[in-house]
Order: structure tokens, then sequence, then C-alpha cells
């Protein structure tokens, strides 16, 4: 077999010399006869021609390395204590057989785009080659990388996954599945194996399967996106979906898309939401190859789950969990609380258990607290499910179906505050967050059920207690008593707290409908009816008239006092109808319609009321009332401007607000208003535009995410009356950095959506730019080159009038800047420029202008201190050269 040495020996024979540069093709030729020659390789069938120079030197080097890897596996070490020089060679000649091998006899499209790879002038030659695709040489070449890519853990076998996977995948898909690969059986003989009559489509699946199946995930979404970028065929790009689909489906799928995706050190802290939007989608689609919706969340919300409970809450997988567990019951809100939110929640539901507490005697002592009580959440669980609640509220924008999942456990938080605020237990802050989030942006409906079934259904039903943990918090434990009370002035603290009229509106009218049907001698139903008497007693004299400024409301509780029968409230009922039917400028709701109906009636019943003032009163209003249903406009609703305007000032009012889940709905209620192109916007532009300024400071990322929602709403709707405004702060050096390199982000996002249009609005952008570029601070002259790149890429047109002023720049900073940042950042620029002329780049720049740009790239390529800056400028070089080449042929 011959020592590790002895190979390489020879793998130095086959790579010689592959320093680019001119090569004659007679004297390239002979180099390759001459190293095939020295190599001393026996030839191996594999159905190509002897006349296919390319295709056998490919094959000795695969030989070469097949060999190599096989005395690695024989030895002690691994390969990767070779020195660098031979690690070198090694990758050498991976390289060359992929690019002779391989993509000679790939489909358009398919593979990664040659310009990506380090050419080697002595393989350019011309001839040397037979035309067309050879199957059977693909197999050949495939099956091989394959498997030193699948078979023990070499330094080839990394090299291969690390850096020509998506190469070695591509050839794979296309063996397998490509409509144009012919049917075919072929016979292999080796020393090693004998294999008769496989069938090659057959045998390449199965190989893609075991690759598949021995690759990392990570390593494998990788390849198979890079792959995708590429724009494959459709059937190439179907079986990368699929393929990324079972990705997913892995046991730790979802956390190798987070790692695939998301960056594991954020700027400034923050994840991008176009980021997280992305991986939401692509983890919420639901894979073909899954039975059902169901089946998919119960392979995946394990996963979910897992990540929420174990990774540290400030991580950015974390982060990225609560958003994307979110988005998925958005999505199918009834798998998603089932396989989801209960998981998350079941401490909590354990309080309305009410059938433990006589199984004292199937628990053991651990289960049982100090008072022989049995323990339904211990205190660490019921911490949890708080926790997980509160995450779920401010990693995430409002979601109304969020809070309609989360009505159930309102009840248990209600009266573990209650709980709290008399034990004074450590939970007490985060729960009240999440009761006034709640409560002041879930929908009306959902707001008041909570609160009902919290205050009016609870208490009537048997719950498990609340006691307190020993490190502070609260556990739930089998209750005795077997219900909980309400203190009416705890309650009325809290609804003062959460500041929401007309829930409190809508609560109170519910209580006086409720008292005016309670008519049982039940001893229950007469305790009930003390009770809401009392609440209606204490919102009367904590709200006074605030419950009542609506019509509609003075018109239900007008409608209820008719109906109470006592003469004192049905005299007070018809004195507020007066007031409202009787003035004409009282604008009716057209929900208030069936109300008046039913008011008519019992009007006609009060008619023949035993006191003459009440009969009397009750005459005039039937006819009031008759005439204001039946004019023409009484129910007319505000005008749409009215309407906005109170919807800014909610959004203002909510803007002022602690909560960070409330500041984020006012925020996206501006939005709303943004993209509806509502007349109210254009009005306040310059109020609502440095509303959204000023809240980018903020040091919450949800804050700042959703603030840079509304500028590059703004810009979207208003680019005029907003760009100016917002790039003059970019540059404003009294304001800190962080605030500036936010700013950067949002005029970053708006370059990306004007796309090809951004010459349009190139003078309100570009100049501030062009002054960061000279900033003190290394950061912010980053900041201005990433941008001035992503111009250069999706616009390079408009930066041909300061082209020169830019290239100055870029020049002298490379030459002078001793921040690494910086210098990378100007070449990104070039890279992007030359990328987005394309083709059209010497139509374009004027040839000195070209030459110039091309000797800088050469310089920094081989002077520059910093790897990726040479990176970056021979990738440009290369670029050129293929542009080169393509226009003069």
């Amino acid at each position: 077999m011959g020592s590790i040495a002895e190979h390489l020996k020879v793998a130095a024979y086959l790579a010689g010399s592959q320093q680019p540069g001119s090569t004659n093709n007679r004297d390239a030729v002979s180099a390759i006869e001459a190293r095939l020659e020295r190599a001393k390789l026996p030839e191996e069938t594999t159905g190509i021609s002897l006349t296919d120079l390319k295709a056998r030197f490919a094959l000795a080097c695969l030989q070469c390395l097949k060999r190599v890897n096989d005395a690695l596996l024989l030895t002690s070490t691994d390969g990767f204590d070779l020195g660098a020089r031979d690690q070198k060679l090694l990758d050498t000649l991976l390289q060359i057989t992929i690019y002779l091998g391989i993509y000679p006899s790939l489909e358009p499209n398919v593979g990664l785009p040659l310009s990506r790879r380090t050419r080697f002038p002595l393989l350019d030659i011309e001839g040397g080659t037979e035309s067309g695709v050879n199957p059977q040489f693909l197999f050949y070449v495939t099956r091989d990388l394959a498997s030193i890519t699948c078979h023990g853990r070499t330094f080839l076998a990394t090299t291969m996954v690390n850096k020509y996977l998506a190469d070695l995948y591509a050839a794979q898909l296309q063996l397998a599945f490509s409509p144009e690969m012919p049917a075919m059986s072929m016979v292999f003989s080796g020393d090693q194996e004998s294999l008769k009559s496989v069938n090659m489509r057959d045998y390449s699946r199965q190989m893609l399967d075991d690759t598949f199946a021995r690759v990392s995930s990570l390593s494998s979404l990788e390849a198979f996106l890079s792959l995708l970028r590429a724009k494959p065929p459709p059937w190439f790009r179907a079986q990368c979906t699929r393929l990324l689909s079972q990705v997913v489906l892995r046991p730790t799928g979802i956390q190798t898309v987070f790692e695939c995706f998301l960056p594991s050190t954020p700027v400034a802290g923050v994840l991008d939401t176009a980021q997280l939007q992305h991986v939401a989608q692509l983890i919420s689609s639901v894979p073909k190859q899954v039975a059902s919706i169901e089946e998919y969340y119960s392979i995946i919300s394990p996963q979910l789950l897992e990540l929420i409970e174990k990774v540290d809450a400030t991580k950015p997988v974390f982060l990225a969990a609560i958003y994307v567990t979110v988005q998925m019951i958005n999505k199918h809100p009834d798998f998603g609380k089932q396989y989801l939110l209960n998981p998350l929640i079941a401490p909590l539901l354990q309080f309305y258990r009410s059938d433990v507490s006589d199984r004292k005697a199937n628990h053991s002592d651990q289960n049982l607290d100090l008072h022989g009580r049995v323990i339904l959440a211990d205190e660490e669980s019921v911490q949890c499910a708080i926790d997980h609640i509160r995450q779920l509220l401010i990693g995430n924008e409002v979601s109304h179906t969020l809070m309609n999942a989360l009505i159930p456990v309102i009840a248990p938080l209600y009266y573990i505050h209650d709980f709290a605020t008399q034990s004074g237990s450590n939970v007490k802050v985060a729960v009240h967050t999440i009761l006034l989030t709640f409560f002041r942006t879930a929908h009306a409906d959902d707001a008041l059920s909570a609160l009902w079934r919290t205050v009016m259904d609870v208490p009537r039903q048997a719950t498990s207690g609340i006691a307190a943990g020993d490190a502070g918090g609260v556990m739930l434990v089998a209750n005795e008593e077997g219900r909980v009370t309400v203190d009416i002035d705890r309650l009325h603290e809290l609804l003062d707290q959460i500041n929401n009229e007309e829930l409190i509106a809508e609560f109170f009218l519910k209580l006086l409908e409720v008292r005016g049907t309670q008519a049982s001698d039940d001893a229950d139903d007469e305790f009930n009816k003390i009770f809401v008497t009392e609440l209606i007693l204490v919102i009367m004299s904590r709200f006074g008239e605030a419950i009542l400024k609506k019509p509609r409301q003075i018109i239900i509780f007008a409608k209820n006092a008719l109906l109470s029968g006592e003469e004192e409230a049905v005299s007070m009922g018809l004195g507020l109808l007066s007031a409202v039917l009787g003035n004409e400028e009282t604008a009716l709701d057209p929900e208030t319609r069936p109300v008046l109906d039913e008011i008519l009636i019992i009007l006609q019943a009060h008619s023949s009321h035993d006191t003459v003032e009440i009969r009397e009163m009750a005459k005039e209003l039937r006819i009031l009332l008759v005439t204001r249903t039946s004019a023409f406009g009484s129910f007319d609703t505000e005008e749409p401007k009215s309407n906005s305007a109170s919807i800014l000032q909610d959004a203002l009012k909510e803007l002022q607000d602690d909560l960070i889940p409330v500041r984020a709905h006012g925020m996206h209620q501006l939005r709303s208003l943004i993209l509806a192109h509502d007349p109210i916007v254009e009005e306040q532009i310059s109020t609502i535009t440095s509303l959204f300024l000023d809240q980018i400071a903020d040091e919450d990322s949800f804050i700042y995410l959703n603030a840079v929602k509304g500028l590059s709403a703004l810009t979207d709707v208003y680019p005029r009356a907003t760009l100016a405004s917002i790039a003059a702060r970019y540059h404003q050096t009294t304001l800190n950095l962080d605030y500036r390199l936010r700013i950067g982000e949002a005029l970053l996002q708006t370059i990306q959506r004007c796309g090809e249009v951004f010459g349009k609005y190139s003078a309100e952008i570009l100049p501030p730019i062009l002054r960061v570029m000279h900033d003190p601070a290394k950061e912010l002259r980053a900041s201005a080159l990433s941008l001035l790149a992503c111009v250069a890429e999706t616009a390079p047109l408009a930066l041909l009038p300061v082209l020169y002023q830019v290239m100055d720049y870029v020049r002298n900073l490379l030459v002078f800047e001793k921040n690494v940042e910086p210098r990378r950042g100007a070449i990104v620029t070039l890279l992007s420029l030359i990328r987005g002329l394309g083709e059209n780049i010497l139509a374009t720049l004027p040839p000195d202008l070209v030459k110039e740009i091309s000797k800088q790239l050469r310089i920094t390529e081989s002077t520059d201190a910093d790897e990726l800056t040479r990176v970056h400028a021979r990738t440009a070089l290369n670029d050129i050269r293929e542009i080169v080449r393509g226009v003069t042929g």
C-alpha cells in the first residue's frame, strides 16, 4: 500500500506549481503528461478515452487521494498533524479532482459557479477532453469522493465536508434525479469490492442518503442553501428543498436552522427582524413529506420547547425560538396551543384541578407541603411558566391569537398576583407586567372575557390553592376550601393601573345587566348579588363618569336601569336617555340600534307606570326615540379623519407607557396608519418621524426593531418627506455611536427595498453617507462603507456622480487605515460595485478608472495584512477578469 510519505510525494508530482499566470497550451499538455508519467499510477478502467487528458489527470489525483486517505485510516493519525504544506497539497488535489472530474459533467446552473473557485491556468488548456457529459465518469468520481467523505474522520473527509460538500451534493443529486441522466446499469471491479449490474440512479440515491445521514445537519443545510442561490432547474430545487425539510425534521433541526441563519453575536445585541421572519416562515411551512399539520407540530414542538426551557434567555437562539413559537401559534392556533403553548403554561393550568385534595394517600411526602397539602405545581415550575408567558409577550409584536389562547391562565395569574401583593412574593412584578400587558393590548372581547372569567366565574368553582415557596416564589397546592375569593379593593387598584376605560365600562355594563336579572332566592345567588352590587358601587365611586362617556354605554346603562323595576333607577334611566337623545349633535353608533329597539319596548311598558312623572316621560321619550331612529343620518358614523385622529391619540398615549409590549403596540398602530396612507399621517409627518427616531435609541431590542420597521414604512410611503431628516441624524456628531449605527441599519433597509429606483432618492441619502466616511469612529466608517456597498450592488449607477470621490477615499483608506474593519468595508464596496455593474462595467466606467480599480485590488491582494481583505480583493480581481474575458471572448 505504501506509506503516507510516499503518497504525499506522488501528490506533489501531480500538483506541481499551480500559481495563476499565463500558460502555453502545448506546454500545459506536456506538463500534465509529464506529471502523470512521473506519478506512475496505474490507469483505472472507467470508460474514458486514453486521449481524454483532463479526465486521466482527474482520476490520477483521485487515486492518489484515495491512497492517502486509506493510509490515514490505517494509522493512529487522522491527518490533522500533517504540515501546512502537505495539507495545502491535498486540498489542491481535491480542487483539481472536483474542477475536472465533476463540473464538466454538471448541467447548467447545477452546482456552484466556477467563478467562485480558484482558477488553475494549467487546467484551462484547450482540447484534451471529450465533449459532452460522461455519466459513468461522473459517477465514478462522485462515488469515490463520497467514500472519502463518509468513512472515517480524516483530514480529507473533514475538508470535503467543510469546503466541498456542496459540490458533492450537486453531483449526487444530478446522478440520482436529473431527467437528463440516462438509465444505466454499471459493473465495477476492484481490489476491495465487486459490483455487478448496479443501477446507477438507484445507487446514487443510496449514496446521497448515506452522505446526508453521516454529515452534520448544519453542514448539509449550508451546502443546500448555497446550491439554491445559483437559480438551479426546478427538479434540482425541489430535491434541495426536500432535503432542507428533512434537516428541520431531525432531532436538532430547529437549532441547526437558527445557527445557520442567525448571527451568534448580533449587532448591538439585536436580531434582524427580516432574518427572524425568514426563519419563522421556513420552520412554520409544513413539508410535503409530512402526513399532516398536526404531525409536523408534534415533531417540531419538542425542539422549540427544549430551546425555550434550556437555552439562556439572552442568547439569539432563545430569542428566535420565542419568536418562531408565537408565529406557529398564529399560523395554526389549535395545534400551536396544543403542542406549544399548553406545555409552557401547564403548571398554571393546575390551578383548575379540584380532584386532588382527597388523594394525599397516593402522594409521597416529597409531594406534600409543610401543611400536608398536595403540591400540584412546585415553585420552580410556576416561576418558569410565568417567565415563559412574559417572554412570549415581550419578544414579539402583539399577537391577538396568542392573547386569546392565554385567557385560561389570566385567572391563575390574577390570584397569584393577589397572593403576592399580600405576601411580598418575588413573582409579583413579572405577573403584574403580564396582566397589564394583556388587559391593555388584547382585543376588547378577549379582555372582557378574561376579566369576567377571573372575577365572576372562577370564584364559583373549585380550584387549587396558592402557597408561598421556600425561595420566595409561589406554588399551587390542593385547596381544602375549594374556592378563591376576590378582594374588591385590590381588584379596583389593579383596574386603576390597567387604565383601560373601555374595558372597565364594558365590565361595568355587564355587571349591571347581570344584576338586573338576578332574582333567585338561593343562598349562593344571594351572596353573588351582594358581591355584584358592591362591585357596581365601587366602580361608580372610583371611575365616575369616565365609564359612561360614550353614548352607547350611557344607553346600555339606561336600559339596565329601566329594567331594574326600582322607581329611582327608572327615573335616572329616563333622564339619561332624554339627555342623550335630546342632543342633536350626539352621533349614535349603528351597533346601538338593537339596544334602542329594546328600549322602545321597555318604554311602552313604562307608559302605563303608576307614577305620573315616569309615565309622561316614557311617552315623550318614545316619540323622541322613534324620531331619532327614523331620521336620515341618525346613525352616521364619525368621519374617517376623526377616527384616525383617535387612533393617533391612542398610539401617542401608548408610546408613553412603561410596559414594552404596550409601547410596541402604539408603534404598530402608527405603522398601520402609515401603510394605509391615512391623511392624518401626512399632516403629522414630522411628529411621527421624530417619534420613531427617538424610539430607535431605546435599549430594548423589541422597541428598537419596531422603530426600525416604522421608519421603513415611512420611507416606503413618504420618501421625500422623511429620508432627509432620517439621514441627517446619521451624520449628526452630537448623537452617540450606537444610535447612529442603528440609524445606519434603517437606511440600509431603505436602500435594499428601493433597489434600482434608489437613484430617485440618492440626493437625500448619499451626502450624509459620504460625510460619515470621514467620521473619527471606525465603526461608523465601516457602517458608511457597508451602505455604499449596498448602493453599489443594488443601484450602481447612482454612484456615478461621486465615483471618483469614493475611489480617492477607498485608495487612501487602504493605504493609511490601520483598523481592519474599514479596510474590509472598502474592498467589499469595490467588489459590490463590480458585481452591481457586471458586464456593463466597461461601458459605464471610464477605462482609467477600471485600470485604477484593478491596480488597487492587485496591491491589496498582495500586501494587505488581513487575510479576509486579501480574499475579497482576489475575488474582485477574478470577477473583473471574468467580465473582461466574457466581453472580449
